[in-house]
């Protein structure tokens, strides 16, 4: 028997029973993702969706998950004009994709 405390555990538990001989294909020449890595990433996304929710009454949710699926900005990055135009851009058509999901 095992005792699951609050829904972080129960995400816990569920995410090591689903990874469980899956794998993820990234779809860009990497190998597959599986085993404690698939795992990981799923705690990962868990927290982050977390986060979203306990700071939505001040930041948009809709935004916040936008930038998730947007490459990061490293300092040199944000050094450049060009590339910060570039990636507020792509954010731009991200949350204009995802506002159709929207009732």
């Amino acid at each position: 028997i095992t005792y699951i405390k609050d829904d972080a555990a129960l995400a816990a538990f569920l995410n090591s029973n689903a990874v469980d001989g899956a794998a993820v294909d990234p779809g860009t020449g990497a190998p597959p993702i599986s085993g404690v890595g698939l795992e990981q990433l799923m705690a990962r996304f868990e927290a982050a969706e977390r986060h979203i929710k306990r700071v939505n009454h001040r930041l948009d949710g809709t935004l916040l998950r936008a930038m998730m699926d947007l490459p990061p900005m490293d300092e040199e990055r944000w050094a450049s004009a060009e590339a910060r135009q570039q990636w507020g851009e792509a954010l731009h058509r991200r949350i204009d994709n995802n506002s159709l999901d929207l009732p």
